[in-house]
């Protein structure tokens, strides 16, 4: 980005933050949390099965990315079979 245009991006990124950083809750009541206790003790198959599938996923994606990448780059002239 050219620097003329970046000063003006900061500031109107620096100008729209302030009005959500600098609320408080005046005037509401603080309400006492609410401490729900669990004692499941036992593995739980259920959140290890979602946490594999999304890795694995995960895994897949940038493999994915990362061979659609490299489909695109030409390939050098010394790989491509130059006649002599």
């Amino acid at each position: 980005m050219h620097p003329t245009r970046l000063i003006p991006a900061l500031l109107l990124t620096a100008a729209l933050a302030l009005p959500a950083s600098g609320r408080a809750d005046v005037g509401t009541p603080h309400e006492t949390p609410i401490v729900v206790r669990v004692d499941d003790r036992r593995f739980g198959w259920t959140d290890a099965a979602v946490g594999a599938v999304a890795g694995v996923g995960a895994t897949l994606v940038t493999a994915g990315g990362v061979a659609l990448i490299r489909l695109r780059r030409p390939a050098p002239s010394h790989e491509r079979g130059r006649r002599e």
